[in-house]
């Protein structure tokens, strides 16, 4: 039996309560509007302002830091559950 090739690291979702507490985040900040995981923050009007709002909003501690290297890599709304999923995970 021969072993398969290993597989690329996969883009692990959030859970279901962290993936719900960013929606509600997003949503108190940019209104009802409908998004999907594949929407752009910029399309919710999210600019980098906003953006570090949203992140205030879900933190664990108010003194936690900010990766700024890995928030500049989040354009999406499934990229800003998953940025928040490492963040508490590394705090």
């Amino acid at each position: 039996m021969t072993a398969s090739p290993p597989r690329p690291q996969e883009h692990r979702p959030a859970d279901g309560a962290l993936a719900e507490r960013v929606t509600a985040a997003l949503r108190r900040r940019t209104g009802p509007e409908p998004f999907t995981d594949a929407t752009e923050l910029a399309a919710l009007g999210v600019d980098s302002l906003l953006l570090l709002r949203v992140i205030a909003d879900l933190a664990l501690d108010p003194t936690q830091e900010i990766d700024p290297q890995g928030l500049a890599e989040v354009i999406t709304v499934a990229d800003l559950r998953a940025f928040v999923a490492r963040w508490h995970a590394a705090s």
